[in-house]
């Protein structure tokens, strides 16, 4: 059993899990003016625990209803069924969902429901949801954005309009991600009877659909910029601007499953610094 450990902790995305607690701890941080003090320590943990839960669940659920598409997609990424068997992954996925579940009860009910909703949600777009046109980016880049700011609203009850920006921030950047991995994955999604933008309109529309997303949250960056007018994030902003500038320029450039990879991973890289750039606020 232990020799299969390393398989299951890549099934669940162990980097991806780090930037989202990163996020969150980065966002704390700031709603406590750097007072590590006053940091409500269980209340923290409780809330982060449950979101890593039930985002490494979603990882694993995914796979579960990849599994066809991803030997197409992702041949050398598998790990259901081989060296995971079908059945095992699906006990794993029950139990982080279990997981996160008693995490989430244990900080309120409030949280408990919203959670469970969550799970739901990404249950049923593993399914179904992420076949659809847009439908299944829209829900994935919105939870993204509740993440920036749900583990200061719960420990703080803290609205302020800069989590609110920064919500919106990673909405756009998850959203524009999202549709650059649409199609990086269209060869296995059109042979398993998806409609993602790319095999419905077309790779042009969806390339300019990923401009426009990242267009806004240029503007949501300059919008963030001016309530601040602060030199240090001005910098950060022209930096960033210039990152995403050059992962719009090879996504107009790409033309091969492997280009659209390393466009995700420039706005992946992209994301997590847009989200850190809040310290600088």
């Amino acid at each position: 059993m232990i020799k299969y450990v390393p398989y299951y902790i890549r099934l669940i995305r162990p980097v991806n899990l780090c930037i989202i607690f990163f996020t969150q701890l980065i966002f704390v941080l700031k709603a406590t003016d750097y007072q590590i003090s006053s940091i409500i320590l269980p209340d923290f943990f409780l809330i982060v625990g449950s979101i890593i839960f039930t985002t490494a669940a979603g990882y694993v659920v995914n796979d579960l209803f990849d599994i066809e598409i991803d030997k197409i997609n992702k041949p050398l990424k598998q790990f259901i069924p081989k060296p995971i068997s079908f059945k095992a992954a699906k006990i794993f996925y029950f139990a982080l969902v279990i997981l996160g579940l008693i995490t989430a009860f244990l900080f309120g009910k409030s949280f408990f429901a919203m959670v469970l909703s969550v799970n739901i949600l990404l249950y049923f777009y593993s399914q179904d949801l992420k076949k659809s046109v847009l439908f299944g980016n829209l829900l994935v880049s919105f939870l993204s954005g509740m993440v920036v700011f749900t583990t200061t609203y719960a420990c703080f009850n803290n609205t302020n309009t800069f989590y609110a920006l920064y919500s919106l921030l990673a909405f756009f950047m998850t959203m524009s991600r999202e549709i650059v991995k649409d199609v990086q994955d269209m060869e296995g999604d059109q042979a398993h009877g998806a409609k993602t933008l790319p095999i419905v309109y077309g790779v042009r529309a969806s390339k300019w659909a990923a401009s426009i997303c990242s267009t806004l949250l240029a503007m949501t960056l300059l919008f963030i910029a001016f309530k601040t007018n602060k030199t240090p994030y001005w910098l950060s902003i022209g930096a960033l601007m210039g990152w995403f500038t050059f992962a719009i320029q090879q996504l107009w450039l790409a033309t091969k499953s492997s280009d659209y990879g390393r466009v995700s991973l420039l706005l992946k890289i992209g994301i997590f610094a847009g989200v850190s750039s809040v310290l600088l606020v």
